[in-house]
Protein backbone atom coordinates (compact mmCIF):
# COMPACT_ATOMS: atom_id res chain seq x y z
CA UNK A 1 0.00 0.00 0.00
CA UNK A 2 1.44 3.70 -0.79
CA UNK A 3 2.70 5.28 1.87
CA UNK A 4 0.30 8.37 2.90
CA UNK A 5 1.36 11.50 4.41
CA UNK A 6 -1.67 14.18 5.31
CA UNK A 7 -0.46 18.06 5.81
CA UNK A 8 -2.87 20.02 8.30
CA UNK A 9 -3.17 23.95 7.15
CA UNK A 10 -4.16 26.10 10.05
CA UNK A 11 -7.73 26.04 9.37
CA UNK A 12 -9.61 23.21 11.26
CA UNK A 13 -12.73 23.26 9.70
CA UNK A 14 -10.74 22.53 6.23
CA UNK A 15 -8.53 20.62 7.66
CA UNK A 16 -11.18 18.00 8.97
CA UNK A 17 -12.67 18.03 5.45
CA UNK A 18 -9.32 16.86 3.87
CA UNK A 19 -8.81 13.99 6.51
CA UNK A 20 -12.41 12.95 5.81
CA UNK A 21 -11.94 13.26 2.30
CA UNK A 22 -8.55 11.09 2.33
CA UNK A 23 -9.71 8.56 4.53
CA UNK A 24 -12.66 7.74 2.24
CA UNK A 25 -11.30 8.07 -0.77
CA UNK A 26 -7.64 6.80 -0.01
CA UNK A 27 -8.45 4.08 2.75
CA UNK A 28 -5.59 2.75 4.46
CA UNK A 29 -4.04 4.72 7.82
CA UNK A 30 -2.38 7.71 6.28
CA UNK A 31 0.55 9.25 8.49
CA UNK A 32 -0.13 12.79 9.89
CA UNK A 33 2.24 15.71 9.97
CA UNK A 34 1.09 19.23 11.92
CA UNK A 35 2.75 22.43 13.08
CA UNK A 36 3.19 22.55 17.36
CA UNK A 37 1.38 25.22 18.00
CA UNK A 38 -2.18 23.43 16.27
CA UNK A 39 -1.93 20.38 18.42
CA UNK A 40 -4.04 21.94 20.72
CA UNK A 41 -6.85 22.99 18.40
CA UNK A 42 -6.63 20.30 16.39
CA UNK A 43 -7.45 17.45 19.48
CA UNK A 44 -10.43 16.53 18.09
CA UNK A 45 -9.15 15.45 14.56
CA UNK A 46 -6.21 13.58 16.37
CA UNK A 47 -9.23 11.42 17.98
CA UNK A 48 -11.50 10.97 15.38
CA UNK A 49 -9.24 9.50 12.50
CA UNK A 50 -7.00 6.49 12.86
CA UNK A 51 -3.22 7.88 11.76
CA UNK A 52 -1.03 5.48 11.51
CA UNK A 53 1.79 7.89 13.19
CA UNK A 54 1.86 11.92 14.15
CA UNK A 55 4.54 13.88 13.61
CA UNK A 56 4.63 17.35 15.08
CA UNK A 57 7.80 20.21 13.74
CA UNK A 58 7.57 23.05 16.34
CA UNK A 59 7.80 25.77 13.10
CA UNK A 60 5.35 28.91 12.10
CA UNK A 61 4.94 27.25 8.40
CA UNK A 62 5.36 24.81 6.61
CA UNK A 63 8.81 25.49 5.09
CA UNK A 64 10.80 26.81 8.00
CA UNK A 65 13.18 24.76 9.26
CA UNK A 66 15.00 26.39 13.00
CA UNK A 67 15.29 23.60 14.91
CA UNK A 68 17.19 20.01 15.13
CA UNK A 69 14.05 18.05 15.64
CA UNK A 70 12.49 19.57 11.84
CA UNK A 71 15.80 19.55 10.20
CA UNK A 72 15.92 15.99 11.69
CA UNK A 73 12.56 15.21 9.89
CA UNK A 74 13.56 16.34 6.40
CA UNK A 75 16.59 14.54 6.30
CA UNK A 76 14.57 11.43 6.94
CA UNK A 77 12.02 11.77 5.03
CA UNK A 78 14.49 12.67 2.06
CA UNK A 79 15.56 9.28 2.56
CA UNK A 80 12.71 7.64 2.52
CA UNK A 81 10.18 9.72 0.58
CA UNK A 82 6.30 9.44 0.98
CA UNK A 83 4.19 8.34 -2.19
CA UNK A 84 1.75 10.80 -1.55
CA UNK A 85 1.48 13.97 0.42
CA UNK A 86 -1.90 16.01 0.99
CA UNK A 87 -2.98 18.94 2.05
CA UNK A 88 -6.10 21.82 1.61
CA UNK A 89 -5.66 24.53 -1.33
CA UNK A 90 -4.74 27.32 1.28
CA UNK A 91 -4.34 31.18 0.53
CA UNK A 92 -0.95 30.93 -1.06
CA UNK A 93 -0.18 27.77 -1.84
CA UNK A 94 3.70 27.82 -2.73
CA UNK A 95 4.57 26.68 0.32
CA UNK A 96 3.04 23.51 0.57
CA UNK A 97 3.66 22.57 -2.65
CA UNK A 98 7.31 22.88 -2.55
CA UNK A 99 7.88 21.72 1.31
CA UNK A 100 5.56 18.76 0.30
CA UNK A 101 7.29 17.37 -2.87
CA UNK A 102 10.46 17.04 -0.70
CA UNK A 103 9.65 14.48 1.72
CA UNK A 104 6.58 13.30 -0.54
CA UNK A 105 7.15 11.81 -4.39
CA UNK A 106 3.91 13.93 -5.30
CA UNK A 107 1.96 16.11 -3.41
CA UNK A 108 -1.84 16.15 -4.29
CA UNK A 109 -4.18 19.63 -2.97
CA UNK A 110 -7.48 19.09 -2.86
CA UNK A 111 -10.20 22.24 -2.53
CA UNK A 112 -11.46 20.11 0.38
CA UNK A 113 -13.97 23.10 1.02
CA UNK A 114 -15.88 21.93 -1.16
CA UNK A 115 -16.13 18.37 -0.22
CA UNK A 116 -19.97 17.13 -0.40
CA UNK A 117 -20.64 19.55 -3.34
CA UNK A 118 -19.16 19.01 -6.57
CA UNK A 119 -16.63 17.56 -7.97
CA UNK A 120 -13.22 18.63 -6.46
CA UNK A 121 -10.07 19.92 -8.58
CA UNK A 122 -7.25 18.26 -7.85
CA UNK A 123 -3.77 19.83 -8.37
CA UNK A 124 -0.99 17.29 -8.65
CA UNK A 125 2.76 18.33 -8.19
CA UNK A 126 5.99 17.00 -8.48
CA UNK A 127 9.45 18.58 -8.80
CA UNK A 128 10.43 16.96 -11.47
CA UNK A 129 7.14 18.56 -13.76
CA UNK A 130 5.36 21.70 -13.79
CA UNK A 131 5.31 23.70 -17.08
CA UNK A 132 6.75 27.34 -16.23
CA UNK A 133 4.71 29.76 -17.37
CA UNK A 134 6.82 32.97 -18.74
CA UNK A 135 6.07 36.54 -16.74
CA UNK A 136 4.91 40.00 -17.01
CA UNK A 137 5.80 42.18 -15.01
CA UNK A 138 4.35 45.17 -15.95
CA UNK A 139 5.39 47.36 -12.84
CA UNK A 140 8.92 46.85 -13.16
CA UNK A 141 9.03 50.49 -14.15
CA UNK A 142 7.69 52.02 -11.08
CA UNK A 143 9.02 49.19 -8.81
CA UNK A 144 11.15 51.30 -6.86
CA UNK A 145 8.14 53.82 -6.07
CA UNK A 146 6.17 50.45 -5.22
CA UNK A 147 8.83 49.07 -2.86
CA UNK A 148 8.94 52.49 -1.11
CA UNK A 149 5.48 53.00 -1.14
CA UNK A 150 5.18 49.22 0.70
CA UNK A 151 8.27 50.36 3.46
CA UNK A 152 6.74 53.38 4.46
CA UNK A 153 3.40 51.81 5.15
CA UNK A 154 5.14 49.23 7.19
CA UNK A 155 6.48 52.03 9.37
CA UNK A 156 3.54 53.82 9.96
CA UNK A 157 1.88 50.54 10.35
CA UNK A 158 4.39 49.52 13.22
CA UNK A 159 4.17 52.81 14.81
CA UNK A 160 0.30 52.92 14.81
CA UNK A 161 -1.23 49.72 14.57
CA UNK A 162 -2.20 48.87 18.06
CA UNK A 163 -4.57 52.05 17.76
CA UNK A 164 -6.93 50.37 15.53
CA UNK A 165 -9.16 46.85 15.81
CA UNK A 166 -9.83 45.31 12.58
CA UNK A 167 -12.47 42.77 11.52
CA UNK A 168 -14.36 40.87 9.09
CA UNK A 169 -12.41 39.67 6.16
CA UNK A 170 -10.39 42.94 5.95
CA UNK A 171 -6.53 42.09 4.90
CA UNK A 172 -4.40 41.83 8.40
CA UNK A 173 -1.19 43.47 9.12
CA UNK A 174 0.64 40.93 7.38
CA UNK A 175 2.26 43.31 5.33
CA UNK A 176 4.19 43.76 8.28
CA UNK A 177 5.75 40.55 8.25
CA UNK A 178 6.12 39.32 4.93
CA UNK A 179 3.18 37.54 4.53
CA UNK A 180 2.52 35.95 1.31
CA UNK A 181 -1.00 36.69 0.92
CA UNK A 182 -0.72 40.43 1.76
CA UNK A 183 2.10 41.14 -0.62
CA UNK A 184 0.39 39.18 -3.54
CA UNK A 185 -2.49 41.88 -2.73
CA UNK A 186 -0.22 44.63 -2.65
CA UNK A 187 0.67 43.53 -6.17
CA UNK A 188 -2.08 43.61 -7.51
CA UNK A 189 -2.82 47.23 -7.08
CA UNK A 190 0.65 47.89 -8.47
CA UNK A 191 -0.81 46.52 -11.74
CA UNK A 192 -3.42 49.30 -11.48
CA UNK A 193 -1.09 52.09 -10.50
CA UNK A 194 0.52 51.51 -14.12
CA UNK A 195 -3.14 52.99 -15.60
CA UNK A 196 -3.31 55.95 -12.76
CA UNK A 197 -0.53 58.08 -13.41
CA UNK A 198 -1.96 61.43 -13.25
CA UNK A 199 -5.27 59.91 -12.81
CA UNK A 200 -8.52 60.61 -10.75
CA UNK A 201 -8.99 57.08 -9.24
CA UNK A 202 -11.58 55.36 -7.13
CA UNK A 203 -10.86 52.49 -4.75
CA UNK A 204 -14.41 51.13 -3.92
CA UNK A 205 -14.60 48.75 -0.80
CA UNK A 206 -10.51 49.00 -0.09
CA UNK A 207 -10.34 47.40 2.86
CA UNK A 208 -7.27 49.13 4.90
CA UNK A 209 -6.40 51.54 2.65
CA UNK A 210 -3.46 49.95 1.76
CA UNK A 211 -3.79 49.76 -1.98
CA UNK A 212 -5.50 53.39 -1.94
CA UNK A 213 -2.18 54.81 -0.34
CA UNK A 214 0.12 52.50 -2.72
CA UNK A 215 -2.49 54.33 -6.02
CA UNK A 216 -2.01 57.46 -4.44
CA UNK A 217 1.31 57.68 -4.95
CA UNK A 218 0.87 57.53 -8.83
CA UNK A 219 -2.63 59.25 -9.14
CA UNK A 220 -3.90 63.26 -8.92
CA UNK A 221 -6.02 62.10 -6.83
CA UNK A 222 -7.37 58.71 -4.70
CA UNK A 223 -10.88 58.45 -3.69
CA UNK A 224 -10.97 55.86 -0.98
CA UNK A 225 -14.47 54.29 -0.66
CA UNK A 226 -16.13 51.81 1.64
CA UNK A 227 -19.28 51.23 3.49
CA UNK A 228 -17.67 50.68 6.90
CA UNK A 229 -17.21 53.85 8.83
CA UNK A 230 -13.89 52.02 10.95
CA UNK A 231 -12.13 51.33 7.63
CA UNK A 232 -12.82 54.82 6.90
CA UNK A 233 -11.56 56.16 10.22
CA UNK A 234 -8.77 54.09 9.95
CA UNK A 235 -7.99 55.14 6.71
CA UNK A 236 -8.05 58.60 7.70
CA UNK A 237 -5.99 58.38 10.85
CA UNK A 238 -3.84 56.19 8.68
CA UNK A 239 -3.02 57.27 5.70
CA UNK A 240 -4.37 61.26 4.96
CA UNK A 241 -1.37 62.51 6.85
CA UNK A 242 1.04 60.68 4.63
CA UNK A 243 -0.81 61.08 1.89
CA UNK A 244 -3.35 64.09 1.24
CA UNK A 245 -4.12 63.51 -1.97
CA UNK A 246 -6.30 60.28 -0.51
CA UNK A 247 -10.39 61.33 -0.07
CA UNK A 248 -12.17 59.34 2.15
CA UNK A 249 -15.65 58.81 1.99
CA UNK A 250 -18.15 56.40 3.85
CA UNK A 251 -20.80 54.98 1.43
CA UNK A 252 -20.42 52.60 -2.13
CA UNK A 253 -21.17 53.01 -5.39
CA UNK A 254 -24.79 54.36 -4.59
CA UNK A 255 -23.67 57.21 -3.01
CA UNK A 256 -21.34 58.58 -5.46
CA UNK A 257 -24.38 58.73 -8.44
CA UNK A 258 -23.40 62.75 -8.49
CA UNK A 259 -19.86 61.89 -9.94
CA UNK A 260 -21.61 60.29 -12.75
CA UNK A 261 -18.53 60.43 -15.51
CA UNK A 262 -15.51 61.29 -13.12
CA UNK A 263 -13.38 59.06 -12.89
CA UNK A 264 -10.35 57.90 -15.09
CA UNK A 265 -10.04 54.30 -13.52
CA UNK A 266 -12.27 52.79 -10.24
CA UNK A 267 -10.47 49.40 -8.67
CA UNK A 268 -13.09 46.63 -7.39
CA UNK A 269 -10.29 44.39 -5.83
CA UNK A 270 -11.55 41.49 -3.97
CA UNK A 271 -15.15 43.10 -3.73
CA UNK A 272 -17.51 42.11 -6.08
CA UNK A 273 -17.83 38.47 -4.75
CA UNK A 274 -19.22 40.33 -1.60
CA UNK A 275 -22.52 42.08 -3.22
CA UNK A 276 -26.17 40.54 -3.29
CA UNK A 277 -26.21 41.94 -7.39
CA UNK A 278 -22.59 41.93 -9.05
CA UNK A 279 -24.55 43.10 -12.80
CA UNK A 280 -26.19 46.07 -10.86
CA UNK A 281 -22.40 47.13 -9.13
CA UNK A 282 -20.88 47.10 -12.63
CA UNK A 283 -23.89 48.70 -14.28
CA UNK A 284 -23.09 51.76 -11.56
CA UNK A 285 -19.55 51.66 -11.79
CA UNK A 286 -19.44 52.11 -15.65
CA UNK A 287 -21.35 55.38 -15.59
CA UNK A 288 -18.74 56.90 -13.03
CA UNK A 289 -16.56 55.78 -15.41
CA UNK A 290 -15.17 59.08 -17.95
CA UNK A 291 -15.39 57.88 -21.76
CA UNK A 292 -12.60 54.83 -22.26
CA UNK A 293 -12.23 54.89 -18.72
CA UNK A 294 -10.79 51.91 -17.00
CA UNK A 295 -11.80 48.97 -14.52
CA UNK A 296 -9.09 47.42 -12.63
CA UNK A 297 -11.14 44.00 -11.03
CA UNK A 298 -10.03 41.24 -9.48
CA UNK A 299 -12.29 37.72 -7.73
CA UNK A 300 -11.30 34.40 -6.64
CA UNK A 301 -12.09 31.08 -8.92
CA UNK A 302 -14.36 28.81 -6.55
CA UNK A 303 -12.36 26.28 -7.39
CA UNK A 304 -8.85 27.54 -6.25
CA UNK A 305 -10.10 29.39 -3.04
CA UNK A 306 -10.03 27.50 0.33
CA UNK A 307 -13.64 28.00 1.83
CA UNK A 308 -16.82 27.76 -0.49
CA UNK A 309 -19.13 30.88 -1.01
CA UNK A 310 -22.06 31.38 1.42
CA UNK A 311 -25.31 30.40 0.12
CA UNK A 312 -28.10 32.93 0.16
CA UNK A 313 -29.98 30.82 2.78
CA UNK A 314 -27.62 31.03 5.05
CA UNK A 315 -26.13 34.85 4.42
CA UNK A 316 -28.04 35.40 8.12
CA UNK A 317 -25.79 32.70 9.89
CA UNK A 318 -23.38 33.65 13.03
CA UNK A 319 -20.20 33.99 11.39
CA UNK A 320 -18.99 31.33 13.12
CA UNK A 321 -20.82 28.51 12.65
CA UNK A 322 -20.31 28.99 8.66
CA UNK A 323 -16.88 29.13 9.49
CA UNK A 324 -16.82 25.86 11.52
CA UNK A 325 -18.54 24.15 7.68
CA UNK A 326 -16.01 25.87 5.84
CA UNK A 327 -18.17 28.33 4.53
CA UNK A 328 -16.77 31.79 4.30
CA UNK A 329 -19.62 34.46 5.47
CA UNK A 330 -18.33 37.34 3.41
CA UNK A 331 -18.41 35.95 -0.08
CA UNK A 332 -21.90 35.22 -1.47
CA UNK A 333 -20.59 34.85 -5.35
CA UNK A 334 -18.89 32.42 -7.29
CA UNK A 335 -17.50 34.77 -9.80
CA UNK A 336 -15.13 32.62 -11.80
CA UNK A 337 -14.15 33.67 -15.38
CA UNK A 338 -17.36 32.47 -17.23
CA UNK A 339 -19.73 34.03 -15.05
CA UNK A 340 -18.06 37.28 -14.97
CA UNK A 341 -16.58 38.27 -17.89
CA UNK A 342 -19.98 38.05 -20.23
CA UNK A 343 -21.20 40.21 -17.23
CA UNK A 344 -18.75 42.46 -17.73
CA UNK A 345 -19.47 42.84 -21.60
CA UNK A 346 -23.20 43.49 -20.76
CA UNK A 347 -21.98 46.16 -18.53
CA UNK A 348 -20.10 47.77 -21.77
CA UNK A 349 -17.23 46.71 -20.74
CA UNK A 350 -14.25 45.46 -22.95
CA UNK A 351 -11.89 43.22 -21.46
CA UNK A 352 -8.47 44.33 -22.47
CA UNK A 353 -6.06 42.05 -20.12
CA UNK A 354 -6.65 39.16 -17.98
CA UNK A 355 -3.98 37.71 -15.84
CA UNK A 356 -2.78 36.26 -12.51
CA UNK A 357 -0.34 37.07 -10.13
CA UNK A 358 1.76 34.18 -9.39
CA UNK A 359 4.41 33.92 -7.41
CA UNK A 360 7.27 33.49 -10.14
CA UNK A 361 10.51 32.81 -7.67
CA UNK A 362 8.55 29.22 -6.86
CA UNK A 363 10.26 28.29 -10.75
CA UNK A 364 13.29 29.00 -9.17
CA UNK A 365 13.16 27.46 -5.81
CA UNK A 366 11.63 24.15 -7.54
CA UNK A 367 14.44 24.10 -9.84
CA UNK A 368 17.09 24.31 -6.54
CA UNK A 369 14.73 22.31 -4.23
CA UNK A 370 14.72 19.33 -7.84
CA UNK A 371 18.68 19.56 -7.64
CA UNK A 372 18.97 19.31 -3.91
CA UNK A 373 17.00 16.36 -3.59
CA UNK A 374 18.55 14.64 -6.80
CA UNK A 375 21.81 14.69 -5.02
CA UNK A 376 20.77 14.39 -1.68
CA UNK A 377 22.12 17.37 -0.37
CA UNK A 378 19.59 18.02 2.89
CA UNK A 379 21.80 20.82 4.07
CA UNK A 380 20.72 23.05 0.69
CA UNK A 381 16.99 21.93 0.57
CA UNK A 382 16.46 23.15 4.30
CA UNK A 383 18.24 26.40 3.11
CA UNK A 384 16.11 26.50 0.38
CA UNK A 385 13.10 25.63 2.72
CA UNK A 386 13.85 28.49 5.03
CA UNK A 387 14.80 30.84 2.07
CA UNK A 388 10.81 30.42 0.22
CA UNK A 389 8.69 31.59 3.28
CA UNK A 390 10.57 35.00 3.27
CA UNK A 391 8.32 36.91 0.50
CA UNK A 392 8.83 40.06 -1.07
CA UNK A 393 7.04 42.11 -3.87
CA UNK A 394 9.85 41.00 -6.80
CA UNK A 395 9.02 37.47 -5.90
CA UNK A 396 5.98 37.87 -7.73
CA UNK A 397 4.78 38.76 -11.60
CA UNK A 398 2.17 38.43 -13.48
CA UNK A 399 1.14 35.37 -16.36
CA UNK A 400 -1.43 35.26 -18.76
CA UNK A 401 -2.12 31.38 -17.65
CA UNK A 402 -2.91 30.74 -14.54
CA UNK A 403 -0.27 28.31 -12.93
CA UNK A 404 -1.93 25.52 -10.61
CA UNK A 405 0.83 25.77 -8.30
CA UNK A 406 2.15 29.39 -7.36
CA UNK A 407 -0.56 31.45 -8.99
CA UNK A 408 -3.85 33.16 -6.47
CA UNK A 409 -6.74 31.90 -6.22
CA UNK A 410 -8.21 35.56 -7.71
CA UNK A 411 -7.60 36.49 -11.37
CA UNK A 412 -7.02 40.18 -12.42
CA UNK A 413 -8.69 41.88 -15.78
CA UNK A 414 -8.13 45.42 -16.54
CA UNK A 415 -11.89 46.63 -18.75
CA UNK A 416 -12.53 49.46 -20.91
CA UNK A 417 -15.21 51.52 -20.89
CA UNK A 418 -16.66 50.78 -24.38
CA UNK A 419 -19.07 53.22 -25.33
Amino acid sequence: MDKTLIMLPESYPVARLLCEYVFKEHGGSPDLLILKKQRAGFERILKEFDFNKVYEIDEEYYGRITGEESAAFIRERMKSPYDVAYFPFNTFRANAFLFGSVIAREVKAVNSSLYHKKELPIVSFKLSGGKRHESNVPWAPIMDEVVKAKDRIVSILEEKQDSFEVSGERPTFGILHGFAHDLEIFCKYALGSMYSMDKKVLDIGGGLGFGSFLLSKFADKTFFVDRSKDAVNFVEKMWVENSPNIVPICGDADSLYAAEASFDVIFLMDVIEHVPDPQDVLNKVNKLLKKDGKLIITTPEEDYYPYSVCPKERWSDPEDKLISEAIWPWHIQALGEEKLLPMLKKADFMVEEKSYTTYVKGYDFQSELRKASERGDDASVIRSLNDLTKWDIRDFGLTTERDPYFSAASYNVVARKAS
